[in-house]
């Protein structure tokens, strides 16, 4: 434990104002949207691609899915992060990702002049090549929240984080929607994203972001809780932000897809009485372009703005020189004394059933065995009181975590069967959602939707659905941890526990409960998809697919870190994050929905008229079986996630002493 004079000298050599994490969110909250904005945003300019490059769809379903099977080495950025730090990693990430982009895009174009037998190759390769870029940006991402947030914090900020990765698909695509114009193509959103990558990343990163040195210095310094400045206001901040995205691209939604029957009114009353349809003036499409850029980077930039926690706390205790901190630091220490006079004379009265908790917190288990509970319901969220700080100085390392935690390095973490059902689940939940978004185009094309508006409609309900099922998970897991309804008594083993065989007890929910619901969500989502015909109906297939997609990444965050350690959760997370891209994708949207649309190009009615003959299927059966294949899998990560459940509930349970 601290000493009184340790305190002071940490007050005077690391002041709140230098030690706060508010700066390192707010880059970190302005490159996690541009994550998403690319990766899941091929059904976007796939179909035009394909028609473009006159592509089969076996090639079109080869290069979409080569964007994910770089996963597989996903683990190599999440190396890169920790040995070149994340501001440098999001440097590198946000210039060379526009640049393999911008490269992407003249091919596509045909604006490079490239022989017909290297496209494919080349394009698969500049895929994998962004895939590795974006994969350097989310591990930094990640790694900027986990290391600089507090227990309490942590899952809310992660959601958040994640939410803002599911819009950025749907705000991609309603920017462009303003952006375009005649001479636009769907092909010119490449260019696009790479402009988006250098001011939203790499700039962010060059202005706002300590060094390698300086960041580790921090950390190893700072207590955790003192540390995160974060409070109730940021958080509202971040929430605000994304209920306003969501629901301007939901409103741009409903208004194209609502235009869309006016437009085919009116051009048949333009051919009838040769009247001429106005464009849209350019003043109005440049005020569309400002209300989403600023209602995407407004609310992040607050954060720099809103009053951090350690100056509500200074100013609610009215510390006016420097002598009334030392005062009270030192009646602190008087307080922690009889605070440890009076737990070890409790001790010695308690009854039968004693319970030792193996959690840090109620919101945040697994930080370590034997870890006594922080008590922060009776302050906000994010404000913490002095209570709260004291334990943090003495108990937290900078990384939140104790030193008996059990921190599983990948090779520790993959000879365990937890790790490998965990693998099972994110591989199939990840698979469903790319095997959606990849093929969004051709789902629509083959329903013979209206293309030209059903499509980023379906990508930004799609984007919105996940975005809010990535919050909501986040928020509602931590919220479930504390459920006092929730009780279980079980017996666990352990040949790495001293004690031998523990009776544990269970109160609250924990997280790897929620894997269950999201199994059987998505299940019940592809089935319904398989179903429908029309468009309405299609839209809210896309929407229950996005909300089951959206659950499995604040989970993957989360459990990964408190199952199996945070020390390395770098390589850990991004293997995972890495594993289910690339498997997930190669196997439900390459080799399964490929083979299926193909087996039923010649039973589709195409016209003579249509170019594109002999490559495009039409019908609901064009991806019904792929539906139906996923849904049965979807079911099987059910059965594996109850099987995870119980394996890992020792993690969030109490130890009953006898």
């Amino acid at each position: 434990m601290k000493t009184t004079q340790q305190r002071i000298e940490h007050y005077h050599h690391y002041a709140p104002e230098t030690t706060s994490n508010i700066r390192l969110l707010t880059c970190a909250f302005l490159a996690a949207l541009t994550t998403g904005g690319v990766v899941y945003s091929f059904g976007l300019y796939g179909a035009e691609l394909k028609s473009t490059l006159q592509l089969s769809q076996s090639q079109l379903d080869t290069i979409s899915s080569s964007n994910f099977c770089a996963g597989l080495l996903s683990w190599i950025p999440g190396l890169m992060v920790d040995h070149l730090g994340v501001r440098l990693s999001l440097i590198l990430g946000g210039t060379l990702g526009a640049l393999f982009m911008t490269i992407y895009w003249a091919v596509a174009r045909q604006l490079l002049a490239v022989p017909p037998d290297v496209v494919l190759p080349l394009l698969c390769g500049l895929g994998v090549l962004i895939f590795m870029t974006n994969s350097l940006v989310t591990g930094s991402v990640f790694k900027l929240i986990v290391a600089t947030c507090a227990p309490h914090t942590k899952g809310s900020i992660v959601g958040a984080a994640k939410g803002y990765v599911g819009l950025g698909s749907g705000l991609y695509a309603c920017l462009f929607r303003a952006l375009r114009t005649a001479a636009v193509l769907d092909l010119d959103f490449l260019l696009m994203s790479a402009i988006l990558a250098v001011l939203a990343v790499t700039l962010p990163a060059w202005i706002l972001l300590p060094s390698r040195e300086q960041l580790d210095n921090l950390l190893e310094a700072t207590p955790i809780l003192d540390l995160d400045q974060t409070t109730a206001v940021h958080l509202r901040c971040l929430y605000g932000g994304l209920v306003l995205l969501a629901s301007m691209v939901v409103g741009t939604t409903l208004v194209s897809l609502f235009g869309d029957d006016y437009d085919s009114d009116v051009y048949k009353a333009e051919t009838s009485y040769n009247t001429k349809i106005e464009p849209i003036p350019q003043e109005i499409r440049y005020g569309r372009i400002m209300v989403i850029l600023i209602a995407w980077i407004g609310p992040i930039l607050m954060l720099l703005v809103v009053p951090p926690k350690s100056k509500l706390f200074h100013e609610n205790n009215e510390y006016e020189t420097i002598e009334d901190v030392e005062e009270s630091l030192r009646n602190d220490q008087q307080l922690d004394d009889d605070d440890d006079d009076d737990d070890d004379d409790e001790e010695e009265e308690q009854d039968e059933f004693t319970f030792k908790p193996l959690v840090k917190t109620n919101s945040s288990p697994a930080l370590a065995y034997g870890a006594d509970i922080i008590d922060t319901n009776s302050v906000p969220r994010g404000i913490l009181g002095k209570r709260a700080l004291r334990v943090s100085s003495s108990t937290l390392s900078s990384s939140g975590a104790r030193r008996d935690l059990p921190n599983y390095t990948l090779t520790q973490m993959l000879r365990t069967l937890p790790a490998w059902l965990f693998a099972w689940i994110t591989v199939i939940r990840v698979g469903s959602g790319t095997m959606v978004t990849n093929n969004l185009g051709q789902m629509v094309e083959s329903l013979k939707l209206p293309k030209h508006t059903t499509t980023p409609a379906a990508l930004a309900l799609f984007s919105v659905a996940q975005a809010v099922s990535r919050v909501g998970t986040g928020a509602l897991s931590d919220w479930a941890l504390s459920w006092e309804w929730v009780h279980e008594q079980f017996t666990y083993k352990s040949n790495d526990l001293d004690d031998g065989t523990l009776r544990l007890q269970l109160t609250g929910l924990p997280r790897p409960a929620f894997l269950i619901v999201a199994s059987l969500a998505g299940s019940c989502a592809h089935i319904f998809m398989s179903l429908t015909t029309t468009r309405n109906l299609f839209l809210v297939g896309i929407c229950f697919a996005g909300a089951a997609f959206g659950t499995i990444w604040p989970l993957m965050v989360l459990i990964v870190g408190e199952v199996f350690g945070t020390r390395n959760i770098g390589q850990n997370y991004m293997f995972y994050d890495g594993l289910a891209g690339a498997l997930g994708t190669l196997l439900l949207s390459k080799y399964v929905t490929q083979t299926i649309y193909e087996d039923h190009i010649p039973n589709a009615g195409v016209g003579d008229d249509d170019e594109l003959d002999g490559r495009t299927c039409f019908g609901r059966s064009c991806f019904f079986l792929s539906h139906i294949i996923i849904a049965c899998l979807s079911f099987s990560c059910a059965l594996a996630s109850y099987w995870f459940y119980c394996s890992t509930r020792h993690v969030y349970a109490s130890r009953v002493r006898e």
